[in-house]
């Protein structure tokens, strides 16, 4: 994502020079493209991550995150603090108690094992092929 926290410095410290270059705008486009690219990243990679987390592991504040949702320059929603990608498509269908008997019948129906037989001597040693005294 990169050192976020140093560019920020950076921009801060030579402010002067970039309005006198007319490139500050520049500057703060490329970092808001470094945090935009970072949120891109989070989206990809995660499923769920509260925004706490994205606070404290990634500096990104939660309100920052949250207009980017809102903007819809990333896919997602935030629900009870936590984002939820929009990778991953959302469960509208409830799943039904008759549902869940008809699944288990038909798993029932195609898993046929052999009769399972004891472990002993008679059952694993053919006639004649055991050891004669």
């Amino acid at each position: 994502m990169g050192d976020r926290k140093k560019l920020e410095r950076i921009i801060e410290e030579y402010k002067s020079a970039f309005w006198e270059d007319k490139t500050f705008f520049l500057i703060c486009r490329l970092h808001h493209l470094i945090v935009q690219e970072g949120i891109r990243k989070i989206s990809l990679v995660y499923t769920r991550i509260s925004l706490k987390d994205v606070r404290e592991k990634y500096g990104i504040p939660e309100e920052l995150f949250i207009k980017y949702i809102e903007d819809k320059k990333i896919r997602g929603v935030v629900q009870n603090d936590v984002y939820i990608s929009g990778s991953v498509p959302p469960m509208h269908r409830t799943l039904r108690l008759l549902d869940t008997l008809r699944l288990n019948e038909k798993c029932h129906e195609r898993m046929r094992y052999p009769k399972i037989k004891k472990i002993n001597y008679e059952n694993y040693v053919k006639s004649g092929d055991g050891r004669v005294k």
